[in-house]
């Protein structure tokens, strides 16, 4: 580990009164305004570039342990570096949009959210915070030496450790096939909800999501699809299919419909003739 030297002892480096929020034991913001604590994190990270590493957690930092200075610091090693190296933050707790764009130039990835496991309850509360972070642009936005990412972080599908024995006994993810494929997709609205994004060939993402707790059908028109991209151009008609259930949609003209299950979603490729950059928001929805 390469020796860094700067005013203030050991004992000055971590801030006692700033522990971190989830985890307080021990894990405290490091003080950035002495040397000393210059000191600490740069020969921390300069021990990680010497070993190779290509991705750097960094906990306690975001969120409501926002810590710019702490970053900023951090940022600047990774720019130093020798190798590409994808710089993250974390925690998500209290995470907003106004907090991210203090940070996102800085690092690659931000969480923006609590720990979410297998319950519709934490999967539905991920759905409005996803909507405020695209309104406020800030998906693939400019980031440490290239792009910026929110970080919805969890995905707790497959084999999971049981939270209630919180011991090495592992189950299969409560989540319904319907509410892991909502997961997979997220996006904004209320009871229905949908998001759009476009794709490099022309194509044009649509998912509506059914936050109820039963079966709804969810539509949307045409002229909704074009008022959710920038310019505003008349959508006459589009071919599509749904991914889940690979259904040919055919030609529509006016409506997009399709009955959606209970906590589920359904994910559309559409071709409409039109040529997009990558925009997300929020649908007008009937169900």
């Amino acid at each position: 580990m390469k020796k860094m030297v700067g005013n203030g002892g050991q004992h000055d480096v971590g801030m006692k009164e700033k522990v971190c929020g989830w985890v307080p034991e021990g894990f405290m913001s490091v003080n950035t305004s002495l040397g000393a604590g210059k000191a600490f994190l740069k020969s921390i990270h300069h021990q990680y570039i010497e070993w190779g590493v290509d991705f750097i957690k960094h906990d306690c930092v975001f969120g409501s342990d926002l810590s710019v200075d702490e970053i900023t610091i951090v940022s600047q090693m990774m720019k130093e570096a020798d190798h590409p190296i994808t710089y993250s933050l974390s925690p998500g707790t209290s995470a907003t949009p106004s907090m991210a764009k203090q940070v996102s130039g800085l690092a690659n990835m931000y969480r923006i959210t609590t720990d979410d496991w297998d319950s519709w309850r934490d999967v539905a509360s991920h759905l409005n915070i996803t909507r405020n972070f695209a309104d406020a642009e800030m998906i693939g936005g400019s980031g440490l030496l290239g792009k910026s990412w929110p970080d919805l972080d969890m995905l707790p599908l497959g084999w999971l450790t049981d939270l209630e024995k919180l011991a090495f006994d592992y189950i299969a993810s409560r989540l319904t096939l319907d509410e892991q494929r909502t997961q997979v997709h997220l996006a904004s609205g209320d009871e229905t909800r949908a998001w759009i994004a476009s794709g490099r060939a022309d194509e044009i993402y649509l998912a509506f999501f059914n936050l109820n707790n039963t079966r709804a059908m969810v539509s949307t028109v045409m002229s909704d699809i074009a008022t959710a991209l920038p310019w505003k151009r008349a959508v006459r008609s589009c071919r599509g299919k749904e991914v889940w259930s690979r259904r040919n949609m055919g030609v529509m003209n006016h409506t997009l419909s399709m009955a959606v299950e209970a906590h589920g979603s359904a994910h559309f490729v559409l071709n409409c003739s039109l040529k997009v950059g990558i925009y997300m928001q929020s649908l007008s929805l009937q169900s």
